[in-house]
């Protein structure tokens, strides 16, 4: 049997957490376009990419993937923290074993 306690609250927030390379920025806007609430981003840049120019191109997938969300009626609570993590070498991991 199945019981509720009306104690707890009517919704949960789900913070999407996820990490990318500067080559992954067009996965990342398809997949923030599409998310409802808040995220935590972190990009990884390697030693050879420049920093402003990494900035200008991360600010301008966010900023699409923002007039995406909000386009199709789901961005009403939609946020994004990104984290820039800088000096990732060519022969290091991919960002993705680099955390585990």
């Amino acid at each position: 049997e199945l019981s509720i306690n009306s104690n707890r609250p009517s919704s949960i927030d789900v913070i999407l957490v996820t990490q990318c390379s500067m080559d992954r920025l067009p996965n990342l806007q398809e997949q923030l376009s599409s998310w409802k609430g808040h995220a935590s981003v972190a990009v990884y840049l390697k030693e050879n990419e420049v920093y402003d120019d990494s900035v200008m191109a991360i600010r301008s997938c966010i900023g699409e993937a923002k007039k995406q969300a909000f386009a199709s009626n789901n961005g009403s609570n939609w946020n994004v923290a990104v984290t820039i993590v800088q000096g990732v070498t060519d022969d290091a991991p991919y960002p993705i074993n680099f955390l585990r």
